[in-house]
């Protein structure tokens, strides 16, 4: 079976939207998000990720991109992760990359969306949370299974301890 895997990484942390004065596109990541981003890294960095694709939103390429420059690639931005966006158009892009090890981050509003859909889908959900929740804190990992480019098991991974 062609199996590969998705991981749908929320932003790290970004500081709290109602003190940044400007556009909320433009929020970078704080010292403990870009500590997180490194964290995340170091996590995903041994699976080697074909793509690392982000919200355009500045604190999810800032999440990315660590990442991406150890594995000598860009961070590839796509509306279909924007705030906003429900997700729509994850599950094209997941099917038509049926092999591949793909990293994608995206908002606290997102995420649940796709994983509310995979759990509709029938896709069996875990977590490795040690309370057992299903969650999408900041700097989290949803990682999907696939086959043949369909989701078949979403395991939730907390955020890294920095």
């Amino acid at each position: 079976h062609a199996t590969g895997h998705v991981h749908l990484v929320r932003h790290a942390a970004a500081g709290d939207r109602t003190t940044w004065k400007g556009d909320d596109r433009e929020r970078p990541l704080t010292k403990k998000g870009r500590l997180q981003a490194d964290a995340i890294a170091d996590l995903l960095e041994p699976r080697i990720a074909s793509m690392v694709v982000s919200s355009p939103y500045v604190r999810c390429v800032e999440t990315g991109r660590p990442l991406a420059n150890r594995l000598g690639i860009d961070v590839d931005v796509t509306g279909f992760l924007e705030e906003g966006s429900g997700g729509r158009g994850f599950f094209e892009f997941v099917e038509s990359r049926p092999r591949e090890e793909v990293v994608m981050v995206s908002h606290g509003d997102v995420i649940p969306a796709i994983i509310d859909r995979l759990g509709n889908r029938g896709v069996p959900l875990t977590t490795r949370a040690p309370d057992g929740r299903l969650d999408c804190k900041k700097a989290s990992d949803w990682m999907l299974t696939t086959r043949n480019g369909h989701v078949v098991a979403a395991e939730y991974i907390p955020p890294p301890d920095v």
